[in-house]
C-alpha cells in the first residue's frame, strides 16, 4: 500500500515540476534533469511513469484539462436557468482555462504539428470530456422541452467545444488577446447554437 501511495506523491510531484518547467522555458528547453530536480525526484522516474519527456507533457495538459481548473470545476458548478445562459456558463470556464494555460497548450499544438510519432499516439479525447459534461447538462433542459427532441447535445456539445477553441484560443493564440472581441464572440455561438436547438416558444 506504501509503495503505490509513493508512486501517487511521485507522479503527482513530477506533473507539477513539469507545469512549472514547461511553462516558463518550452518543451525543448525544459530538460527532464531539471524536471526531476524540481519534484526532488530520481530523472528515471519520468520514463518509468510517463514514458519519457512528451508522454510527461501530455500527461500535464491531461492534468490541467481533467483535475484542476476545467473539467472538475465545470462539473462541480450549479445548472443555470436557461440554455443560452448554461452555454455561455461553459464557455467563460472555457476562456478561463485557456487563459490560465495558454502556455501549455501552444507547446502541445507545436508538438503535435512538428512530430508525427507524437501526433500518432496522441488521444484527443480526453479534450472532448467536457463536451459529454455539457451534453448532459443539456439534456436536462431537453427533457424539460426547452432543447428540441431531435437535438443530438452530444453533437452540439462537441461543435460548442471545437468552436470555442477556435475563438477563444487559437485565434487569440495567432491575432493576439482582446478580450471584448472574445465576449463577441461567446455571444456568438451562443446565439447561433441557441437558434438551432431552442424551439421558438423556449
Amino acid at each position: 500500500m506504501k509503495k503505490t501511495r509513493d508512486r501517487a506523491a511521485s507522479t503527482r510531484a513530477l506533473l507539477d515540476a513539469g507545469i512549472k518547467a514547461f511553462s516558463a522555458k518550452g518543451y525543448d528547453a525544459a530538460t527532464t534533469k531539471e524536471i526531476a530536480r524540481l519534484a526532488g525526484l530520481n530523472e528515471q522516474l519520468i520514463t518509468r511513469y510517463f514514458g519519457g519527456k512528451m508522454g510527461l507533457l501530455v500527461a500535464v495538459y491531461r492534468d490541467l484539462l481533467e483535475h484542476q481548473e476545467d473539467d472538475l470545476a465545470y462539473e462541480a458548478s450549479p445548472r443555470q436557468a436557461t440554455v443560452p445562459l448554461e452555454i455561455a456558463h461553459f464557455l467563460a470556464h472555457k476562456n478561463r482555462h485557456f487563459r490560465a494555460t495558454d502556455k501549455l497548450m501552444t507547446i502541445m499544438l507545436v508538438r503535435l504539428l512538428i512530430d508525427q510519432e507524437t501526433a500518432a499516439r496522441y488521444d484527443l479525447s480526453f479534450m472532448y470530456r467536457m463536451s459529454t459534461v455539457l451534453a448532459k447538462r443539456l439534456r436536462v433542459f431537453q427533457r424539460e422541452g426547452r432543447i428540441r427532441p431531435d437535438c443530438d447535445t452530444l453533437q452540439v456539445s462537441e461543435s460548442i467545444m471545437a468552436q470555442a477553441f477556435v475563438d477563444l484560443f487559437l485565434t487569440p493564440a495567432i491575432v493576439g488577446l482582446d478580450p471584448d472581441r472574445i465576449a463577441a464572440d461567446c455571444e456568438k455561438i451562443v446565439r447561433i447554437t441557441c437558434e438551432g436547438i431552442v424551439p421558438p416558444e423556449g
